[in-house]
């Protein structure tokens, strides 16, 4: 019973965190190296 694919809430999540990293100017409201190596290329 177990879904191996991400829900896409949790995919929205996750780009919006890398976007943060990548796009908005410091200090980061949230520190998120994880999410900008979990999206890749």
């Amino acid at each position: 019973m177990f879904d191996r694919n991400a829900s896409r809430t949790a995919m929205g999540t996750l780009f919006m965190r890398a976007a943060h990293q990548l796009l908005d100017a410091s200090p980061h409201i949230l520190e998120d190296s994880v999410a900008v190596s979990l999206i890749g290329d």
